[in-house]
């Protein structure tokens, strides 16, 4: 697993490879394919796409589809392997032990163009071509909202395990100071308040106090990274110029999908329409891939039945985590606050489409989706013994 699990953090162009091996040791095991809402919804959703795709006659988005599949097996790979907290808790533990990496990579990227004038090892590492002096990193991830959503993931993930009292928890609080150091450099404020929302969740399903801690850091961090940058230059230069006028650019953006909507409310015009017609809608100087925005994503490319599958996909996910709640589960804060993050991210940008944060988005989903159906079974087989009459006397 260390292998797979290097191919998806360290380059978005190597994250599926693990995949192809996840489908060939289903399909050879005869693994059970469990078809809970969470699975159908995957297949309903590249069955859709694929009928979204030949509509519109676009043949990369009908391509792209696959990747929709692609997460189905991804899913039903980790209902079966990973089926209880302690092997979560293992796969979380080697995901942030490689992701240690990514955030150094990520801080020498900075150092790097900081000092340098575009060097080219850097421009390698970053996946990115062209950065220039204020650059904000892009680690291992190729961009720097995927790569601050990432970071704010394994932050998450930190805080779990330092509130676990487990014996190395120093590498734990070094792992945290580093990985919210490259979180700072991304300068995304998108991830920032989805951080936020990601460790309130935490704090208000763990039941911790000592949580409150990381919430007022992660507030902290919210307004440093909005509000600094508009008053100290040196702050600027740190988190990136790019970060000023993301808003007005954005409801240019989601204006232009509205009216996108508009033309195909049903149908939708695939997975890659916007990118391939937006140009003629949104009144902005580039194409976007996507519409910055989840739902705004969805609607626009695979219209109100791809939103409506989603949307019934994400109630059983919400479904899941009360079970787990209820049933005392302590996976339970760090699952819930991943969703969260990415959820309230979502609210202004669509990193789940670059494929590692997508896989990301897919493991954390699917755990819920493993051990709420374990705690369910386990309720229905051993169900509370009432006393019989006898037995009191």
């Amino acid at each position: 697993m260390f292998t797979s699990a290097l191919f998806v953090v360290i380059s978005p162009f190597t994250s599926f490879i693990p995949i192809i091996y996840m489908i060939y040791k289903t399909i050879t095991n005869k693994d059970v394919i469990p078809m809970n809402p969470w699975n159908r919804g995957l297949l309903v959703l590249f069955i859709w796409s694929l009928i979204v795709g030949i509509i519109n006659r676009n043949i990369i988005s009908t391509l792209l589809s696959v990747a929709f599949l692609l997460y189905f097996f991804l899913s039903v790979f980790i209902e079966n392997y990973y089926d209880s907290e302690y092997k979560i808790e293992e796969l979380f533990k080697l995901i942030l032990k490689i992701s240690f990496f990514s955030a150094l990579i990520g801080i020498a990227e900075k150092i790097a163009f900081s000092y340098w004038s575009n060097p080219f090892w850097a421009k390698i590492l970053s996946c990115h071509p062209w950065p220039d002096k204020n650059h904000r990193i892009y680690s291992t991830f190729g961009n720097p909202n995927v790569a601050g959503a990432w970071f704010c993931c394994m932050i998450l993930v930190c805080i779990y395990f330092i509130n676990k009292n487990q014996k190395n928890k120093l590498f734990y609080y070094i792992a945290l100071t580093l990985f919210i150091i490259a979180f700072f450099l991304t300068g995304s404020r998108g991830a920032a308040f989805g951080l936020f929302a990601g460790i309130f969740i935490y704090f208000f399903l763990s039941k911790n106090k000592e949580t409150f801690s990381f919430l007022l850091l992660s507030s902290l961090i919210i307004v440093a990274m909005v509000y600094a940058p508009l008053y100290l230059p040196s702050l600027k230069f740190i988190v990136g110029h790019e970060i000023d006028n993301s808003i007005n650019s954005r409801q240019a953006i989601w204006d232009g999908c509205y009216r996108m909507f508009q033309l195909k409310p049903i149908t939708g015009w695939g997975l890659l329409g916007i990118y391939k017609n937006g140009i003629y809608y949104i009144n902005y100087y580039k194409r976007e891939v996507h519409g910055h925005n989840i739902w705004i994503t969805l609607a626009t490319t695979l219209g109100i039945v791809g939103l409506t599958v989603y949307i019934y996909m994400k109630l059983y996910i919400f479904e899941g985590i009360r079970i787990l709640y209820n049933d005392n589960c302590r996976l339970v804060p760090l699952l819930a606050a991943i969703q969260a993050s990415i959820i309230v991210h979502g609210i202004v940008d669509f990193t789940i489409m670059a494929p590692q944060m997508g896989i990301m988005f897919i493991i954390s989903s699917s755990m819920i989706a493993s051990l709420s159906m374990q705690y369910n079974d386990s309720t229905v087989k051993n169900p509370i013994p009432v006393p019989s009459y006898n037995s009191l006397l």
